[in-house]
């Protein structure tokens, strides 16, 4: 869908004349470009971005932020799109441009060296040579900070904000079971110099395959199932909430949905999805495993005709490691500075015998030398002063 604003509709093979006015026309898209457009004449309108909102918080679809020079995209945060924005700060109408694009322009942030987005090699060594060899860029937005939750991938290499610091270039955030993507410059097709679609087909490929890996875990003809795994530190559980029962025709609304569970060891356990957006046909539950293996479930909602089955599969953590060798030399050390002794896992027997054949601990004798206690000899000194002073008062 191409925008002209004060142009009107851009026209071409596969180009869509209009936004989808309707939700379940627009469920069937699992990850939405914004490119340099916002809320306006000729642009979006303040209920498609509540659309677009809808389509990424309810339907687990990504949305990928790639701002221009025009700053259109400012708009979207006085709309109900602003949620999932990332805190954006506009320095001037246009951002700033370098006429002389660098050889380098990002840099990236530990958590974003490894990844999975920013892959371009199997090798993480060889990753970082090959992002040090692509172009750079002559624009970025002027976005001076990221929301909190967010996650700065990467930042500009020289650029700073006085107050924020280095201005973010891409980042990502996730809410439940939708995610969004911004990237702070349009100049990605720069990357094809030299090696065509080697690293720009691999990176756009990969932001495409993680964003909309939610929405494709578990789904058939009218209905989708989401699963948003929550740990339960205090008792190492994990916790699964289902997001599902979902249409992709029109909405099933508030109709009765039910998740049935069966446990590697037999027993079954019945979950209802309550309703949690109508518009959307969205509904949701808590499930907590008790045993870890291969689950079966099947989910069901006899008043629109939908069901759909599959597997769950639930690890339990292993708490003793195993195949971890202890270091006899360090322990064998210890022994020797405490007096004691090293006994193999083979000689465990042993240990019960030699236990028993230890002679009986004698008391110890702790005495208190009260003669050559400073405190003792202040008080006799204080009681025969005292005693002194009395006899003289009384004459």
């Amino acid at each position: 869908m191409l925008f002209h604003p004060q142009i009107g509709m851009g026209e071409g093979n596969g180009y869509l004349s209009d936004f989808p006015s309707k939700k379940e026309d627009l469920q069937g898209y699992d990850v939405v470009f914004l490119g340099d457009v916002g809320i306006g004449d000729g642009m979006l309108k303040k209920e498609q971005a509540e659309l677009l909102r809808g389509l990424v918080e309810q339907q687990a679809s990504g949305l990928v932020f790639l701002p221009g020079p025009l700053g259109r995209q400012k708009s979207l945060l006085d709309s109900a799109a602003q949620t999932i924005c990332c805190r954006w700060k506009w320095i001037s109408p246009r951002a700033p441009a370098s006429p002389v694009p660098p050889r380098r322009g990002w840099s990236w942030t530990f958590r974003g060296r490894d990844h999975w987005l920013t892959m371009l090699a199997t090798d993480p060594n060889a990753n970082q040579a090959v992002w040090r060899g692509l172009p750079g860029f002559y624009w970025y937005a002027p976005v001076v900070k990221a929301k909190a939750g967010a996650e700065v991938l990467a930042v500009h290499e020289a650029a700073r904000h006085p107050q924020y610091g280095r201005y973010p270039l891409l980042v990502t955030r996730a809410g439940g079971q939708w995610k969004v993507l911004f990237m702070g410059t349009d100049s990605a097709w720069r990357w094809r110099k030299g090696v065509e679609d080697t690293y720009h087909y691999r990176f756009w490929s990969q932001v495409v395959r993680w964003m909309s890996h939610q929405r494709h875990l578990a789904q058939d003809e009218g209905i989708r199932f989401f699963l948003h795994t929550r740990a339960t530190a205090a008792r190492r559980q994990g916790t699964a909430q289902r997001d599902g029962a979902r249409q992709l025709g029109a909405p099933i609304g508030a109709a009765k949905v039910l998740v049935t569970l069966k446990a590697p060891s037999g027993t079954s356990e019945t979950v209802e999805l309550n309703s949690d957006d109508t518009e959307w046909g969205v509904h949701s539950g808590n499930f907590v495993p008790r045993e870890g293996g291969k689950w079966k479930w099947k989910c069901r909602a006899r008043a629109a005709g939908r069901k759909m089955k599959s597997t769950l599969e639930v690890t339990v953590p292993v708490l003793e490691k195993e195949g971890l060798p202890a270091k006899l030399d360090v322990l064998r050390e210890i022994s020797s500075l405490t007096s004691g002794k090293l006994i193999a896992p083979a000689e465990m027997s042993q240990l019960i015998s030699s236990l028993s054949v230890l002679p009986e601990r004698k008391p110890e004798e702790l005495r208190w030398r009260l003669w050559c206690d400073p405190w003792w000899c202040a008080g006799l000194l204080v009681a025969f002063a005292t005693y002194w002073v009395c006899r003289k008062i009384g004459g």
